[in-house]
């Protein structure tokens, strides 16, 4: 071997290193979030004056577990936190998994802890949940995560006093698409029985999407498909297309924004079709962002815990 050769292989061994030294640095970093409530808050305030940042203070007789792992990627744990109604009831709780929105590009499952909260004093045990976002791995890892969340539920379900026959996945904004392919998707220990989609778009459709982070093009993003793929995976990440019959209950909760609906008359359509229990709520002349705000969030808790009353046949009978 040539002197040249070998000064050509160490310097490509070394550079090989130095990639490595890189790659696992950057999985090791949190992903950091510009998309945070103060910010959505200013932005939200200056077209709804009266409204608040609802607040994330934990109540008294509802009990937080921070920082749960509930699986490990490659580009780090995924955590979890769960907020549940004191020990004071006798019986087992439904259990909710949330996943936050952000175009799949941003956020941070701190952004549903208000509505989480309302949830747990209506006597639902809650989790909310990071998940791979599109920078760090395309779809569909994001559903991936949601369901091994449910997963994670339901099997230490007992050590959070949850009813593992009845859970439901839900979602705001983006993380609503999560949770609908999450649940309609899912198998064995992921199945849900409800599914619900807080302002998130049935059909991906770049066109008509209004993006909540102004990102250029979050659903070609998140896809992560060429030009040829493109067709292909929007369909197939449209959660309308997977409208199947014996799905999960759907609750579609609205914000007073229209830009966010597109597919849902097909989609409504396609649940009459099947005979899929559902109901369409709305938070009239809310932002989208409405489970951040009050006087939002608490009318939209309402609505969701009576969907999955419902459903559940549950009602809370001490607290």
């Amino acid at each position: 071997m040539s002197v040249e050769t070998k000064k050509f292989l160490n310097a490509r061994l070394l550079f090989l290193m130095l990639l490595a030294v890189f790659l696992a640095a950057c999985a090791a970093v949190p992903h950091q979030s510009h998309y945070t409530a103060d910010d959505i808050f200013r932005q939200q305030v200056k077209q709804y004056p009266y409204i608040e940042l609802a607040s994330g203070v934990v109540p008294e007789g509802i009990a937080e577990f921070k920082n749960l792992t509930y699986v490990q990627r490659g580009t780090g744990d995924l955590q979890l936190d769960v907020y549940a109604p004191g020990t004071t009831m006798d019986e087992l709780r439904p259990g909710i998994v949330l996943v936050h929105g952000g175009d799949w590009v941003d956020g941070q499952r701190e952004h549903l802890v208000p509505f989480a909260l309302e949830l747990a004093l209506r006597g639902y045990v809650v989790a909310t949940i990071d998940y791979r976002l599109a920078s760090q791995a395309p779809y569909p890892a994001a559903v991936e995560d949601a369901q091994v969340a449910v997963r994670w539920m339901r099997e230490h379900a007992e050590s959070y006093g949850i009813d593992a026959s009845h859970i439901a996945l839900g979602g705001a904004g983006a993380g609503g698409v999560v949770a609908a392919l999450g649940g309609l998707t899912a198998v064995g220990a992921a199945e849900v029985q409800v599914i619900l989609n807080l302002d998130g778009p049935w059909q991906l459709d770049p066109v008509t999407l209004k993006s909540e982070t102004g990102q250029a093009d979050p659903i070609g993003y998140w896809l992560g498909g060429g030009a040829v793929q493109r067709e292909a995976l929007l369909h197939q990440a449209s959660p309308m297309n997977r409208v199947r019959k014996g799905m999960p209950a759907v609750l579609l909760l609205n914000s007073g924004e229209p830009g966010y609906r597109a597919g849902q008359d097909e989609m409504l359509r396609r649940l009459e079709h099947f005979r899929v229990p559902h109901r369409v709520g709305e938070i009239p002349g809310s932002s989208h962002a409405f489970w951040l705000f009050e006087p939002w969030v608490s009318p939209a808790a309402n609505i969701t815990a009576d969907f999955l009353d419902l459903q559940f046949k549950y009602r809370m009978t001490c607290h």
